[in-house]
């Protein structure tokens, strides 16, 4: 689904019988220029053109072409493709106001999990009751997306208090905190049409993720240890964490007044005379 999602735009490139073997590294460089005049972001035409790549490695291993349309073609890095909309505490609460006035429980206490302990929307839907354990005041996910694997997270008082609450609304009907509405014995997807829902109202253009992306760049302009932080996230790799933390130029300025080397007074007079 996520390849034919970008693949979409991409194949309109190709003639009408759709032959691979059109493409050319110029008009893929004019289709990088138009999706740009679109205010597409980066992050999108990468996922657009790593689409394509998967596509022409196999429609070349199957003949239908040299599969080297790309190989000239600069794909955005992902260092550069990140794609991240700052939410202030003021912004989301009135989010959460919203989501609740909309009736949209789980999209709030999945918003708020994020928010709180920064982990995946993805890992937020398949909790499972015995994951909590309410007396400890810890959290188990099992899986991670990388290599890390299973991580203890402590939870946030509010955040003890949703799963907790959750917990005891599930036991008996379904092992999963965010049962599916249709088949509790499964859990549900992302729900992507309530958080456009509750987003209208507010004037808000932002996605889930982006609340983990908050997460790491306030945990880390409170002075969080990148090991420490990366451990939490569910990252194998501490490098990973640097896409997650945003510095803004204030940030920056405030930095260097704090810790950036002075010059000897001395010496500055000196030069100054």
């Amino acid at each position: 689904r996520r390849l034919a999602t970008s693949l979409a735009s991409v194949l309109r490139l190709l003639p009408a019988d759709g032959s691979l073997r059109a493409l050319t590294p110029g008009k893929i460089e004019d289709y990088k220029a138009r999706r740009r005049a679109e205010s597409v972001k980066d992050i999108t035409l990468r996922h657009d053109l790593c689409a394509l790549s998967a596509l022409l490695r196999y429609a070349h291993k199957q003949g239908w072409c040299d599969g080297r349309a790309l190989d000239d073609v600069r794909i955005p890095p992902a260092r550069d493709a990140v794609r991240f909309m700052r939410v202030s505490p003021a912004e989301f609460s009135r989010y959460l106001d919203a989501a609740e006035r909309l009736g949209h429980t789980d999209l709030r206490d999945l918003a708020l999990l994020i928010w709180l302990q920064g982990a995946r929307p993805g890992e937020v839907l398949v909790a499972r009751g015995e994951d909590v354990d309410t007396t400890r005041g810890t959290w188990t996910i099992p899986r991670s997306k990388s290599a890390a694997g299973r991580r203890v997270l402590r939870l946030a008082p509010e955040a003890l208090s949703i799963l907790a609450r959750r917990a005891a609304r599930t036991l008996g009907l379904s092992a999963w905190l965010f049962p599916s509405p249709e088949v509790p014995d499964r859990p549900r997807g992302t729900p992507t049409r309530a958080h456009a829902e509750t987003l209208a109202p507010c004037g808000q253009r932002w996605v889930l993720y982006d609340l983990r992306h908050n997460f790491a760049t306030d945990c880390a302009a409170r002075g969080m240890p990148l090991p420490q932080l990366a451990y939490i996230l569910g990252h194998a790799d501490v490098r990973t964490v640097m896409r997650y933390v945003h510095v803004s130029q204030d940030q920056a300025a405030e930095a260097m007044q704090t810790w950036g080397p002075q010059a000897p007074t001395e010496r500055i007079q000196l030069r100054l005379i």
